[in-house]
């Protein structure tokens, strides 16, 4: 089974993706902050990550980074509701790679 690391600091949309995620056949780690984030993903293997850009502890971009840094092939969703962050090129290569890596359930 797929496990996806869902990172956002809203307990609601955290719940919103584990219950439709899960509904799909992933299995679902959610965290709310960027440290949280790196510890989950140096002790488990994660096939995935949504990414919020605005954390309390991080700003997203950042964390976005030292994510690809370590493991650049694994595939990344940025999901924020700040329009600013689509004009930003550093937020175009993570989506562009994703949407060429599918992650199927099982």
């Amino acid at each position: 089974m797929a496990r996806i690391l869902i990172v956002d600091n809203a307990a609601n949309l955290r719940l919103l993706y584990r219950l439709e995620l899960e509904a799909e056949g992933y299995e679902i780690i959610d965290v709310e902050s960027g440290t949280k984030a790196l510890e989950v993903l140096a002790r488990e293997k994660i096939d995935a990550v949504v990414l919020d850009l605005l954390l309390p502890d991080c700003f997203g971009l950042e964390l976005l980074g030292k994510i690809l840094a370590w493991q650049r092939h694994l595939p990344l969703v940025i999901n924020t509701a700040y329009e600013q962050f689509r004009d930003n090129f550093q937020t175009w290569g993570p989506r562009l790679l994703s949407s060429s890596l599918p992650i199927y359930p099982n």
